[in-house]
């Protein structure tokens, strides 16, 4: 039926479309096909300037210079099963994997045997200058210049694409091809989708690589998603994420909603954000986490060392550790290159800074950024009138304040 054992859908986009009696139809606009293990074609779109006609890819007869149909063809309706090249998956994004990467579609290529079906897709710079109408003229080049370039493309079964079946996310990959794949990534991926989406997904990782991803999502995306999760589940990725960032999430959503999430998550992460809840109104409670270091001032370099690898493994980053004398309270702060420097048995009060600079729960937004650009620092701690820390702002928690 066709001249060539593999086609590409820019090479067939925009074609004419006639009938074996010489009828001009329109153009090829668009191919519709039954996802599945291997997506068969069923539908040609084709458009003229009046009207658009669905044509079963049973009545094609011969694709050359333009697409020939039987001239008794019957035109047919779209059903819900049947999916288009144009709209789900060219320039759709997939995840790749065998490459453990999110790809974008540049063309979907199609072969026959024995009726036509989705292949592959080519996620190279050649999908696009195919579109374009560029491909020829740039090889050319290339082969004066002697220069070679592979061309990158996917079969079917290398891809996993979220969005086909309208909605439906059937993951046909292990956890572990998954877990290759940088959680960024995949959150970038899924933005591009909708939220039953991402929620499917999400309930379909290891609980880990979930809550990596979801910290990777924009907040919009979390919210909308701790308020549809059942209260356990949201408790789950509450209690893996950074006390800040829980906390910010919790307080977009209603008390009662935050209160019966609560109840799922650890006593002891519990404790840190109902901490972090009760200072929120606060300029610096808004913006401050628990997760930083104190020791005594007593103990000795060996000591802290051993302790920051005991308390410190699920921190994001040790910006400092902060001392305290007998009543607990905030005498001094030391740099890790600093304690690294000691022999093993000094202890931390012959070598801390003392009275280091502080922040209040009162304290502006402005005038903490000040505080840290003028000392050079990457985070502050925020102190009551006791001198008991209360918890940390680091400079990237002020980010949106430097933007100003």
């Amino acid at each position: 039926m066709k001249l060539f054992p593999m086609l590409y859908f820019s090479e067939l986009f925009n074609k004419q479309v006639a009938t074996d009696k010489g009828k001009i139809l329109g153009q090829l606009k668009d191919l519709f096909f039954l996802y599945g293990e291997i997506p068969t074609l069923t539908i040609l779109a084709v458009e003229d300037k009046d009207s658009r006609k669905l044509i079963p890819l049973s009545f094609l007869k011969k694709i050359n210079h333009t697409l020939t149909v039987a001239h008794d063809y019957e035109a047919v309706e779209q059903t819900e099963s049947e999916l288009s090249v144009a709209g789900n998956l060219l320039d759709r994004q997939v995840i790749d994997l065998k490459g453990d990467k999110v790809v974008r579609i540049n063309d979907v290529i199609i072969s026959e045997s024995p009726n036509y079906y989705i292949s592959g897709i080519d996620i190279s710079v050649w999908g696009v200058l195919r579109r374009l109408g560029l491909l020829k003229p740039v090889i050319n080049i290339l082969r004066q210049l002697k220069i070679t370039v592979l061309q990158e493309a996917l079969s079917w079964g290398e891809i996993q694409n979220l969005e086909l079946m309208q909605g439906k996310i059937q993951l046909k990959v292990k956890e572990e091809k998954l877990a290759k794949i940088r959680p960024e990534d995949l959150a970038d991926y899924l933005q591009t989708t909708n939220i039953d989406n991402i929620k499917t997904f999400l309930s379909n990782l290891n609980l880990e690589k979930a809550a990596e991803v979801f910290a990777s999502l924009t907040g919009a995306h979390q919210t909308e998603l701790i308020r549809q999760f059942k209260a356990e589940m949201a408790a789950r990725f509450v209690d893996l994420l950074d006390p800040d960032e829980a906390v910010d999430i919790l307080l977009t959503v209603s008390e009662k909603r935050r209160q019966s999430i609560l109840e799922f998550v650890s006593s002891e992460k519990k404790e840190e954000l109902s901490h972090l809840l009760r200072h929120s109104s606060t300029p610096m409670g808004e913006l401050m986490t628990t997760e930083y270091l104190v020791v005594n001032s007593n103990l000795t370099a060996k000591e802290i060392i051993d302790k920051i690898r005991l308390e410190t493994s699920d921190f994001a980053c040790l910006y400092a550790v902060y001392a305290l004398n007998e009543k607990s309270q905030l005498v001094g702060v030391f740099s890790l290159h600093e304690l690294l420097m000691q022999p093993p048995d000094n202890p931390v009060y012959k070598f801390m800074v003392a009275n280091p600079v502080t922040l209040h729960l009162s304290t502006p937004a402005d005038i903490a950024l000040n505080r840290l650009i003028r000392y050079n620092l990457s985070a502050l701690p925020v102190i009551n009138n006791q001198k008991h820390i209360l918890g940390m702002v680091t400079l990237d928690d002020l980010s949106d304040y430097i933007k100003r």
